[in-house]
């Protein structure tokens, strides 16, 4: 796997729900009522791949569980080929079976993002994301999640014992209804894998992160987008941000652009810095014109050149420069991520358009 297509796909994978919820902490939530919830097993055999088989087994041997989550857990039960997997486990004996892991053979990847109880590694081309945490909490976690708005779709609750080949879905992923029947029949990896909205976002923000969310799981598992949620993405693709949402957005943009375009490619990356309010945002909030950027991606793929993170990068940096000096305005993208204050993750991407720049200057 190129470098840069496996941090595109980390990207990816940082923003699948419910690992989201790392950024905001635990709640209490309605702890007996969502558990019973979990309870309905429904037996669910998948021939998973060898690779990851190894994996989970390494994985079993120190825990109490293996269970595959949310989108990853879909894709898996749809027979999507899976190019990363959120994991949750439960052990106490972690630094342990981190070792074990390393003499296996993975390779470990390391974020400043990483919570202490978080395992993050590559093996066969796969990215895993392990989180270390026992199941009564992890769902709480999840209610909690629910209640602040931070988990809009079903399939953020899915999940698949790798041990015991079962799947709980309590909010009907697998079936559009409650209890996800559809998904005891004997092809379960036929069922047509959808991103269904639980609610409706509460903020502008939260909806277009989840709206990224989507945007990522289209790309990588071929979900379908469903009535619902299609409604709600054109509705806040259509918004109008204020101030303190376009720095938001715009934040999100310069940051999971680069992984959309390693990972879809110029399409799906052209859809997102086209969405009006993506358009408003970096206007507002960085005084620039998207649509200069994605037709500048939009020619370097017409000329058969490759159109990636990098360039993406050098096109915001050229449009920064086109600003006028003066109070607050940025010259350049690292004087504007600079002034912004937001945690940028693609750093190396940046860095690399701005050495190419200086050759060719």
């Amino acid at each position: 796997m190129k470098r840069r297509a496996f941090i595109g796909i980390l990207g990816a994978s940082a923003l699948s729900m419910p690992f989201i919820l790392g950024q905001h902490g635990l709640g209490l939530g309605r702890r007996n009522a969502r558990i019973a919830a979990y309870k309905s097993k429904i037996p669910l055999p998948l021939q998973l791949p060898t690779d990851v088989g190894q994996i989970a087994g390494l994985l079993d041997q120190s825990s109490k569980h293996v269970y595959l989550l949310g989108s990853t857990a879909l894709a898996a039960i749809a027979g999507t080929d899976l190019p990363y997997l959120n994991l949750l486990i439960d052990t106490k004996k972690l630094p342990e079976l981190k070792q074990t892991l390393f003499d296996f053979g993975v390779t470990p990847v390391s974020t400043a993002d990483l919570s202490a109880n978080f395992v993050r590694f590559v093996h066969h081309d796969r990215a895993y994301n392990v989180l270390n945490m026992n199941f009564d909490t992890y769902v709480q976690a999840n209610d909690f999640g629910m209640e602040k708005g931070f988990l809009l779709f079903a399939h953020n609750f899915l999940m698949y014992s790798m041990k015991d080949q079962y799947a709980l879905d309590p909010y009907g992923a697998l079936s559009g209804g409650a209890d996800g029947s559809s998904a005891r029949r004997k092809n379960a990896n036929k069922i047509t894998a959808q991103i269904r909205p639980l609610q409706q976002p509460k903020t502008l923000f939260q909806g277009f992160e989840h709206c990224l969310a989507a945007t990522f799981d289209r790309a990588l598992f071929g979900f379908q987008f469903s009535p619902e949620y299609q409604q709600i993405q054109d509705r806040l693709f259509h918004s109008k941000p204020g101030p303190e949402e376009s720095a938001e957005i715009t934040s999100l943009v310069l940051d999971y652009c680069p992984d959309l375009l390693e990972v879809g490619g110029v399409e799906t990356a052209s859809q997102l810095l086209l969405a009006p309010v993506c358009l408003a945002a970096a206007n507002t909030a960085a005084g620039i014109d998207l649509s200069r950027i994605e037709g500048h991606l939009r020619r370097l793929q017409r000329q058969g050149k490759e159109a990636n993170g990098r360039e993406f990068m050098a096109a915001v940096h050229s449009e920064l420069l086109k600003k006028p000096a003066g109070k607050g305005a940025a010259q350049g993208l690292p004087e504007y991520l600079a002034s912004a204050r937001k945690p940028f993750r693609r750093v190396e991407a940046l860095t690399d358009a701005l050495e190419a720049m200086q050759r060719s200057a």
